[in-house]
């Protein structure tokens, strides 16, 4: 009888203790609608929100400075970017920085020209599970989440232009 409470009432406890704590779960988006992105940009603090870019596939990136991981993903991000900007791939950086001076200097110094949105109260940034960061999350065109990466994505270029080619093989 012990051994029957145990195989089956102890993974049940466990499953009941990982359900009650959320920190314990791995947050994706993968195949749901975008959540909300309403943000300023650093420099003319124009409101910026998703639903401007309806129809294009979008990249949106969670990143600060101090996150050496972000740093490091970024030149692959920017090359991605560059290559397939003129496809129609919107790129969007969601800052985490507490001072937005920092990221606007750091963006500037390495030559990064896409469009980037200050978070720094994370408030964004917890609706789409970017606690810990870095975070990608790759849209289609009616804004559902197809991809969704957390941690480190140095190297993830090819999954992301994969799933481009599942939005649009003609394009990309």
């Amino acid at each position: 009888m012990c051994s029957v409470v145990r195989l089956f009432l102890l993974p049940l406890i466990v499953l009941f203790l990982l359900g009650c704590f959320q920190d314990g779960q791995v947050f994706d988006l993968t195949g749901r609608a975008a959540p909300p992105l309403k943000l300023r940009t650093f420099v003319s603090h124009k409101l910026i929100t998703l639903d401007s870019f309806k129809g294009k596939p979008v990249l949106v990136e969670f990143w600060a400075t101090w996150c050496s991981t972000c740093t490091r993903e970024m030149p692959g991000l920017a090359q991605l970017y560059d290559q397939l900007k003129q496809k129609g791939l919107v790129l969007i950086g969601v800052n985490q920085d507490a001072h937005p001076s920092t990221a606007i200097r750091y963006l500037h110094e390495r030559g990064y020209r896409w469009l980037n949105l200050d978070d720094h109260t994370g408030k964004v940034s917890a609706l789409w599970g970017a606690d810990g960061i870095p975070v990608i999350a790759l849209l289609n065109k009616e804004g559902e989440v197809i991809l969704y990466r957390q941690g480190d994505a140095v190297g993830d270029e090819t999954a992301i232009r994969a799933a481009l080619h599942h939005i649009d093989p003609t394009k990309f």
